[in-house]
């Protein structure tokens, strides 16, 4: 059949490690002993997805019922699509994919590292990073600031990293292990150089552009090309509301009204909505 099709020979073949003996041996075996020539010139073999350590087949009655509730219009339904992506990317595509609802919930903490780096950068350069941008090449350093010549040569590091991973089999999930490092390696530099409340416009311009070098990196994956769907906080009644809110509670803490500043931010962690106290003032996020 596959010569008929593809030809005596032909580039690449595919399918799960679990049938790499004695299916794909038997096929090399009969195809090469009857043409005499490569069967396959390259092979690809992925892992398989398990549910609890236990692997997900077809002829697991246990497990069909399961299998309909992985089609992905179903995960979709109850998921982000950048949530699915990453989920897969955060596992190498030739081992095992353990899937379980604190297995999304843990990647979903982790997509969270990302939003929230982006949106400090947006609120100290007051442009949205997903609209793109110089990368960490195309800026200069201040010459009389080492650190911002260590912080280059450190995010151009993680790059490297990343692109030596990816050349490795495709090792998506230790490249997703570097942009966290990369990630931390920029909030390290917005700390110490007290970015949110300093007036060095230059360390602003050399953060966001370490956050567009990420983003150039996670776009080889797919990934943070536009902003995420954030249900419930792009609505203005509610940004409107929680402004009145963090102003109302500033004003307890003066007034050096704690018990009541307190009870604001925990009503509010209550339902879901996270204050976070910034040298350049208070932020909130849903919590996560």
């Amino acid at each position: 059949m596959s010569a008929k099709i593809l030809g005596e020979t032909f580039d690449i073949h595919g399918g799960g490690k679990d049938l790499i003996f004695p299916h794909h041996e038997n096929e090399i075996a009969q195809s090469e002993t009857c043409f005499d020539k490569p069967f396959v010139k390259y092979w690809m073999h992925n892992g398989l997805t398990r549910f609890n350590t236990k692997k997900i087949s077809k002829s697991d009655a246990e497990m069909a019922k399961l299998m309909d509730e992985l089609t992905l219009s179903n995960l979709l339904s109850k998921h982000a699509p950048e949530l699915i992506r990453y989920f897969v990317l955060s596992t190498h595509y030739r081992r095992p994919i353990e899937f379980s609802d604190e297995e999304l919930e843990a990647k979903k903490k982790g997509l969270e590292t990302f939003y929230r780096l982006f949106e400090r950068i947006e609120r100290v350069i007051g442009k949205d990073p997903y609209a793109g941008g110089y990368t960490l090449e195309t800026i200069e350093p201040d010459q009389d600031n080492q650190s911002d010549g260590k912080f280059i040569h450190e995010c151009l590091d993680h790059q490297v990293r990343f692109l030596e991973a990816m050349d490795d089999d495709f090792n998506t999930g230790g490249a997703v292990g570097i942009l966290f490092d990369l990630a931390k390696a920029i909030n390290r530099y917005l700390d110490a150089e007290k970015v949110e409340t300093a007036k060095r416009e230059n360390s602003k311009k050399l953060a966001s552009a370490a956050v567009q070098t990420l983003r150039s990196l996670t776009k080889l994956l797919g990934l943070f090309e536009n902003r995420p769907t954030r249900p419930g906080i792009g609505d203005t009644l509610v940004h409107n509301l929680m402004d009145i809110l963090i102003e109302l509670r500033a004003e307890a803490r003066k007034s050096k009204q704690y018990q009541l500043a307190d009870l604001v931010r925990d009503r509010l962690k209550e339902s879901g909505l996270v204050l976070e106290d910034r040298p350049d003032g208070t932020i909130w996020r849903q919590s996560d």
